[in-house]
């Protein structure tokens, strides 16, 4: 009886600690999934989509954190998109800063685009 108890009590307390384990989300993408789904349906709300994206990398960089991987480097291409070379440059730049695994692809989009100004 007693063995049964035990194993009974294990248990429940192996639930209520795998229950209690929260997954946080590593990164904060805010609206940008909902938002880049609504410019790939109406590309014309591409300004849209860059305000957003804006608003929440300067949200991010406010509370101290890194954006998540790649979001500089998309609001720099939508940038480039609309021929400001320079800003595009910058939030290239950030990108590279931020996370070494896109530096390979970033130096060489920073090179050429400075190479053409």
């Amino acid at each position: 009886m007693r063995h049964v108890i035990i194993t009974n009590s294990t248990a429940i307390l192996v639930s209520l600690l795998l229950c209690s384990c929260v997954v946080v989300p590593k990164y904060d993408w805010g609206s940008y999934e909902e938002d880049l789904l609504e410019y790939y349906s109406s590309p014309d709300n591409k300004a849209e989509l860059a305000t957003n994206l804006e608003k929440l990398i300067a949200k991010q960089e406010a509370k101290g954190n890194i954006p998540p991987p790649g979001l500089y480097a998309e609001l720099g291409t939508l940038y480039l998109e609309n021929h400001h070379t320079e800003t595009a440059i910058s939030f290239y730049q950030k990108e590279f800063d931020a996370w070494p695994e896109s530096r390979p692809l970033m130096q060489r989009l920073i090179t050429n685009l400075e190479a053409a100004l």
